[in-house]
């Protein structure tokens, strides 16, 4: 390489009022390339609602991932080739070449494994010069930072673009650095503020002001229209992205451009070129590569090893356990013998069944009581001003896992019961009974607890095994009330049926 020349330059100022005024020249190509990436961003948000609004069908499932994908891949290769595509469109209007946008990004898009190649590069020697200390790694990439210019404009491939840019910065190179950080800080605070103001914006749309009260409310009122929130935020977001790809992105690299194009016309032409220097960022770069696999390479093979050690160990685990459990379970908690169920008046009940389609099951509930079917499962309520205001039951299904197969339906009970009880470890005096209810085995655990201000009250489970689901019924009630609310609960509860 040669000797070290100094090259005058404008100062931060300098460049940024040429960054500014060259954008404004050529405003719509530069503004237009940085849509690419957000065009793509939102047609794979349109295909998601659609798929939302169209029900989740199986086919549109399937077409929806396959143009996931291929958005995804499409979105990767446009956020890699829009800069390169600004600073190629930044070369060629400097130059006096007015190409149209689409022939600006198929060009940038034909040296897209270039642009790779050269990425994987400063990749490379970044890692290879940072191993040995941060230093050599931040001076390198000074160095070699301007390595897209070069590419896009010059045409150089590969090592010959990064040793330009080394070759271009070499004696300037605190200059460069400073301008370089100078203008990070004052991208940040520009972004931070036009992030800000959007954010209150979007605030005030969605009703929020400036004082406590709407501040600790505002999240209830996005709690309820989570939808509105959705789009304000949503549209402020595609507003915000693109400011930075359409604007930001843009003056910022124009400001590296002039750098460059100062660094390029103040050193003699062409670039000279050291096979040994060539040599040395390469094996750098090899190095720094290697480095990179084994970091990557080395947690995955520790991983495989150790998981299968730990299956191992669950394994000779779980034979332990099985061994501990077949023992300790010989005796259940439940009665051997199943007691007929103790039905109780059908004339509380109303004549049509409650059905659940999601769950299915189906029971008659008591007369005047509320059904409130959800998600998760049913709730019966009674009315709140008569028949045992503090009384109710709840109906849900637990799906079991295959290794309920080689299990006991006691077995299966006993673990749904625990499940089941996890938020009542407070019960006291638990029983644990037997039914049968329309052929099939009900298990009871029954228990008091305190309830609601401290109020004695009753706590009672009924599970019902179908296969590889466990249908829950939680009842509870006062003591006080447990009177009135039994007959009408054991009544309903012996209407249940599992709806094939």
């Amino acid at each position: 390489m040669s000797s070290p020349m100094r090259v005058e330059m404008p100062g931060v100022i300098g460049l940024l009022r040429l960054a500014i005024s060259f954008y404004k020249t050529h405003y719509k190509s530069f503004f237009v390339i940085g849509l690419l990436p957000i065009a793509i961003s939102i047609i794979g948000l349109v295909l998601n609602q659609l798929l939302v609004y169209s029900g989740g069908a199986t086919g549109l499932v399937i077409l929806y991932v396959l143009l996931s994908i291929v958005l995804g891949l499409a979105g990767f290769v446009a956020q890699v080739i829009v800069p390169y595509a600004l600073v190629k469109n930044a070369g060629e209007k400097g130059g006096g070449v007015h190409n149209p946008v689409q022939t600006v990004i198929l060009q940038t898009l034909k040296r897209f494994w270039s642009i790779l190649w050269v990425t994987i590069l400063l990749v490379g020697i970044m890692i290879g010069s940072g191993i040995f200390l941060l230093i050599p790694a931040i001076i390198l990439a000074g160095y070699n930072g301007y390595a897209m210019f070069p590419l896009m404009i010059e045409d150089k491939r590969g090592l010959s673009a990064l040793l330009a840019s080394f070759y271009y910065v070499r004696g300037n190179w605190w200059r460069v650095i400073l301008r370089s950080l100078a203008l990070a800080v004052l991208m940040i605070i520009v972004m931070g503020f036009i992030t800000t103001l959007l954010l209150l914006c979007g605030y005030f749309i969605l009703g929020g002001a400036f004082n406590v009260e709407s501040v600790a409310t505002f999240f209830n009122t996005v709690a309820q229209a989570p939808i509105k929130f959705y789009v304000v935020i949503g549209t402020f977001a595609v507003i915000a992205n693109i400011i930075y790809w359409s604007v930001i992105t843009p003056i910022t690299l124009l400001y590296s451009y002039f750098i460059y194009k100062h660094l390029k016309e103040g050193k003699p032409q062409p670039v000279p070129e050291s096979k040994t220097f060539r040599g040395w960022m390469l094996g750098l770069c090899i190095f720094g590569l290697i480095i990179m696999f084994l970091f990557v390479l080395t947690p995955f093979v520790f991983g495989v090893v150790s998981g299968f050690t730990k299956a191992r160990e669950k394994a000779l685990s779980n034979q332990q356990t099985g061994i501990e459990n077949s023992t300790y379970r010989s005796e259940s908690l439940f009665p051997s013998v199943a007691s007929p169920f103790p039905v109780g008046d059908i004339s509380l009940l109303t004549t049509n069944f409650s059905s659940h389609k999601t769950l299915k099951f189906s029971i008659r509930t008591p007369k005047t009581w509320e059904v409130f079917p959800d998600d998760d499962g049913m709730i019966i309520n009674p009315p709140n001003i008569k028949n045992a205001p503090e009384a109710g039951f709840f109906i849900e299904r637990i799906d079991l896992n295959l290794e309920a197969l080689k299990m006991t339906e006691s077995t299966i009970a006993e673990d749904v019961a625990n499940t089941a009880t996890q938020y009542n470890k407070d019960l006291k005096e638990v029983k644990f009974m037997k039914y049968v209810l329309g052929g099939k085995n009900m298990y009871v655990l029954s228990g008091t607890y305190l309830g609601f201000k401290n109020s004695p009250s009753i706590s009672e489970f009924f599970i019902v095994i179908d296969n590889l689901q466990a249908y829950v019924i939680t009842a509870r009630s006062s003591v006080k009330d447990w009177t009135v609310a039994k007959p009408l609960i054991y009544s309903s509860i012996s209407t249940f049926n599992v709806v094939k």
